[in-house]
């Protein structure tokens, strides 16, 4: 067994590693050359001082520091992951592994615990994660106008269909037109268009329930669906929406309800017939495809 001189030695030595060791109350008893490097404190600040001091006041006030030794005791060692603090009350990303320390009669003695900053591999890991969900949302946003795109649009309609089937409860979609749409675009030109759709979008999102989504189709064709939303109430909000479209210019809709049974596609071919009809039929209008009535 080497000397304990020896040990100290060596441990004062491992400058890449935090490594110190706490009495069986949690107060430094050893502080080596790597904790002063990533922790920030000299020895003769630490040594007796409780090692809470490395804890962010959240962690402090739910007991945890206290739990790890707890821990410790009760297993022999605990380890994980979490944010600590530096002495100027800057955070780093912190593995740590504590040991508990027995005597030869099976005493508790103390603890020493090894700690590395992770920080670097923390911050890669939410930027790589950032970058995901950021190429992940860009995957279902329009670019024009910012709503959801036809991908997220058949990724909603089918998850809202099968709440519906599981909830039992109604669902109604409906597909809206900017009427004379191409002759803005030739009267204004397509930068002023693409404005418009724009405008369209913010005023028909305002104009809808929270938990109801609308998204840009194609050209300028709008998909809206309204999750647990009868007939009735379903055209009392697409009305609300008709009438927010922008510069007075009228929309066509059409409005199908689910019918309990039938699949996504058939149900927004319903939709789709119905709106055909409202621009048949006069233009500026709802049609709803289980009766035909105008409203």
């Amino acid at each position: 067994m080497p000397d304990r001189s020896v040990l100290i030695d060596l441990v004062e030595g491992l400058d890449d590693l935090a490594i110190i060791l706490l009495d069986v109350e949690g107060r430094v008893t050893l502080w080596n050359r790597g904790a002063e490097r990533l922790k920030g404190y000299e020895a003769s600040e630490i040594l007796g001082e409780s090692f809470e001091r490395f804890y962010p006041q959240e962690a402090i006030n739910l007991g945890h520091p206290r739990r790890e030794l707890e821990a410790a005791a009760a297993l022999g060692h605990y380890e994980e992951e979490g944010w600590r603090l530096r002495k100027d009350g800057s955070r780093f990303w912190a593995h740590v592994r504590i040991v508990a320390v027995y005597d030869p009669s099976g005493v508790l003695r103390g603890f020493g615990k090894v700690t590395r900053d992770l920080t670097d591999r923390k911050q890669s890991e939410e930027q790589r994660a950032n970058v995901l969900r950021l190429l992940e949302t860009t995957a279902r946003t329009d670019a024009l106008t910012g709503l959801a795109n036809r991908r997220a649009w058949d990724e909603t309609l089918a998850r809202d269909i099968a709440q519906a089937r599981r909830r039992g409860t109604p669902l109604s979609i409906a597909i809206v037109d900017v009427d004379r749409f191409k002759e803005l675009n030739d009267e204004l030109g397509h930068s002023a268009g693409d404005q418009f759709l724009r405008r369209c979008a913010i005023a028909w999102r305002d104009a809808l329930r929270e938990g109801d989504l609308i998204a840009r189709y194609g050209g300028d064709e709008f998909a809206v669906s309204l999750p647990d939303c009868a007939a009735e109430t379903a055209v009392f909000v697409l009305s609300r929406l008709r009438a927010a479209t922008p510069n007075g210019r009228g929309c066509s809709v059409g409005l199908a309800v689910w019918d309990g049974s039938e699949s996504s596609e058939r149900l927004f071919g319903r939709a789709d017939a119905a709106l055909y009809e409202a621009k048949a039929t006069g233009r500026d209008r709802i049609v709803h495809a289980a009766c035909g009535a105008r409203r």
